[in-house]
């Protein structure tokens, strides 16, 4: 930072101290003064590829998709083979609101780089915002498997099963978490709601058995009584 910021009082115009000086603070995790710095070096340089996708992967950081989005869509113009331009496109979409848009852009960055477990997520993010639960499922999945700690996401999946009545693509997802007990209460209920008594006595017992709430311990107990296991 002091050196570079030494070759910019020397010439205020020399764009490439600017844009060196503007990684240094991406680095440092100095986001606004990194943001001034792209913004500087693209005053003096238009158009200059690193500059807008490094501003604009700064600009999304700082929850500033609308500003990104002009520059990323002129990096992707520039650049229609690379990954990177064409995802982070997609994903200042996804941010600002531009669902159907989002979508095209996930589906070209996914023909760029299938294995992008962040593009295979924001498609199912896309399709799901449209309405389209369903389609959004295979992305979900996808996702999950190329990074483990997107798995949760497909709790949120089940959650948009149920508000759409589709209990049994419910049902199934949250028997995948056997090792959480909130997702095995709830599958316990749906099951109970679902008149499947017996199924769901030992699902609510292994939740009851994690987390003994008094939740639980009610649903448990209906569980019984459709059993008649009155002991």
């Amino acid at each position: 930072v002091q050196a570079f910021g030494k070759a910019i009082a020397a010439d205020s115009k020399d764009y490439f101290a600017h844009f060196n000086l503007a990684m240094a603070f991406t680095l440092l995790h100095r986001d606004g003064e990194a943001a001034a710095e792209y913004r500087k070096t693209l005053e003096i340089k238009p158009g200059l590829y690193e500059a807008e996708l490094n501003g604009g992967i700064v600009l999304l950081r700082q929850k500033n998709p609308a500003e990104a989005l002009p520059l990323f869509e002129d990096a992707a113009r520039q650049k229609p083979q690379e990954f990177r331009p064409r995802y982070y496109l997609a994903e200042s979409q996804l941010q600002s609101g531009d669902y159907a848009a989002a979508e095209a852009s996930y589906k070209l960055a996914l023909g760029l780089d299938a294995k992008s477990a962040g593009a295979n997520l924001g498609m199912a993010q896309a399709l799901v915002q449209q309405g389209r639960i369903l389609e959004s499922d295979p992305f979900f999945r996808q996702a999950a498997q190329l990074e483990p700690k997107y798995r949760e996401y497909l709790l949120q999946l089940a959650a948009l099963y149920e508000k759409a009545s589709q209990m049994a693509e419910a049902i199934a997802i949250y028997r995948e978490f056997p090792e959480n007990a909130a997702a095995e209460a709830r599958l316990g209920e749906l099951l109970l709601e679902s008149q499947k008594f017996e199924d769901a006595v030992p699902r609510l017992e292994a939740a009851y058995g994690k987390d003994p709430s008094q939740a639980n311990r009610t649903a448990l107990a209906a569980a019984y009584v459709f059993t008649r296991r009155m002991e």
